[in-house]
């Protein structure tokens, strides 16, 4: 008999190839409505915001969600177990369901629809975010494995804007409020995450080695951003 078929620890091990329905089909779709919507764009109501969040709270956030959960695994050595995956899958559900929600809500000023369609999204972000703080605390992490850190920061940040998107949506508030919202999911949610993704896949594109110092100097750069990031918004 195969000796990995009788090891307990392999055997709840989440398998890592093949089609995986939540991760590779929502960004398409999500995409796919993009496409559709600016076709359409006559005939549907508020089509400019709604072809802007189409792309960046439906496919972009799903593809962050997805895609920082596989980089932390790799950058802490662990890999993920069943368990992990069903919490993903569900994970995933609420933020799609969530940013659904929101799409029909804000152009249909269905505000009890956006209202929930946010709070789901900031309950996956947040939930997100603590499984990315709890691998790093019980895993030994690699050379670089703080830069998770980032996908971390990125993931409160979402929250932070997904409230502030809620409040404009339902009060309308004034016009400052749209480039606070603005500024914290573009350079805070996704910018921060491009940014500790960067470090370590340009070198991996490259076929290079990284530089000894850019996990330090990450390290310190996160602080910096997170923090200016804020200061913008603020």
């Amino acid at each position: 008999m195969n000796r990995l078929s009788t090891n307990p620890e392999s055997s709840d091990r989440a398998p890592s190839r093949g089609f995986w329905v939540m991760r590779d089909v929502p960004t398409v779709l999500w995409l796919l409505i993009v496409v559709i919507a600016a076709f359409a764009h006559r005939w549907v109501p508020a089509p400019r915001w709604l072809m802007i969040h189409l792309t960046l709270l439906g496919a972009v956030t799903h593809a962050i969600l997805v895609w920082s959960q596989y980089f932390s695994f790799a950058l802490l050595r662990s890999a993920a177990t069943r368990r992990e995956r069903r919490a993903q899958n569900l994970r995933l559900v609420l933020a799609n369901t969530g940013a659904s929600l929101v799409m029909i809500g804000v152009p249909t000023v269905l505000w009890m629809l956006t209202i929930t369609g946010a709070t789901l999204i900031a309950v996956a972000a947040s939930w997100h975010g603590a499984s990315l703080v709890l691998r790093a605390r019980r895993s030994l992490a690699g050379r670089f494995g703080h830069t998770v850190h980032y996908s971390i920061a990125a993931a409160a940040l979402l929250v932070l804007g997904v409230a502030l998107g809620g409040w404009l949506a339902v009060d309308g508030a004034p016009p400052q409020w749209v480039m606070a919202h603005a500024l914290v999911n573009v350079l805070g949610w996704i910018g921060l995450t491009v940014a500790g993704t960067i470090v370590t896949l340009w070198p991996t594109i490259l076929g290079t080695r990284a530089e000894e110092r850019a996990p330090h100097g990450a390290a310190l750069a996160l602080p910096v951003l997170t923090g200016g990031v804020v200061i913008a918004a603020a």
